[in-house]
């Protein structure tokens, strides 16, 4: 039987690795019953890869990113492209030093299309927004290991937000990649508090208060175990 631990951090006074006592654990069931819901919700934008590129380039330019610099670097690449082809139809490079060639530009190309931002790319991001349909598709068949893989893939550790008042998920930390894609979902909003965390909607809608009730009645957890026990055992 697979276990969803969670730990109250609200009780840790900030300790890095909280006594057991604040661990707890619910039903797998729920927890993943719920995550489900929030899954097959999912309806991205029609233009949602054109949304994530700005966002990133928005980002990239609050990090110091110079957008002006970059620019002109691909112009200056698009010219350099020009001029290979010009001079593998005039016969002066062979084949595979064409191809050696065009690959290198056209890659600096790919590169300079969206920065790298917080260690992430934005064909990594694309990547696995594209992969999030198949997810919810394979979610209403899936086993429930398959659930909870799908679940850690996504989430980043200790990134399910649970209020064990209302029993029902408040907020969801997903992983870099998964992160700009879930953020243009209609049925979450980012935690003003902390940057990455996305509450729901659902939840925010019954529990209009300030940051001091999430932060009291909300645990974290996204640890699933068949019999190896709690994190921090």
């Amino acid at each position: 039987m697979h276990t969803f631990y969670y730990i109250n951090w609200s009780r840790t006074q900030n300790s890095k690795k909280p006594p057991p006592g604040n661990i707890g654990a619910l039903s797998t069931t729920v927890v993943v019953e719920q995550f489900g819901e929030l899954l097959q919700g999912l309806k991205l934008p029609p233009y949602w890869h054109d949304m994530i590129r700005e966002r990133m380039l928005e980002d990239a330019k609050r990090t110091g990113v110079n957008l002006e610099a970059m620019e002109l670097e691909k112009e200056r690449l698009r010219l350099k492209r020009g001029r290979i082809l010009k001079q593998h139809r005039d016969g002066y490079i062979d084949d595979t030093e064409f191809e050696r060639e065009m690959a290198a530009v056209e890659l600096a190309l790919r590169m300079l299309d969206a920065p790298e931002v917080n260690g992430v790319r934005l064909e990594d991001v694309i990547e696995a927004g594209e992969r999030l349909p198949g997810m919810a598709a394979l979610w209403r068949v899936g086993s429930v290991e398959e659930r909870c893989e799908m679940v850690k893939e996504v989430l980043e550790l200790g990134g399910l937000h649970y209020d064990v008042e209302t029993k029902e998920i408040a907020a969801i930390t997903p992983r870099p990649a998964f992160l700009p894609v879930l953020r243009l979902l209609e049925e979450v909003t980012e935690y003003e508090e902390a940057t990455g965390m996305l509450v729901t909607s659902r939840w925010r809608r019954r529990n209009r208060r300030d940051s001091a009730y999430f932060q009291q009645h909300c645990v974290t957890g996204c640890y699933f175990s068949l019999a190896e026990g709690p994190p921090y055992g």
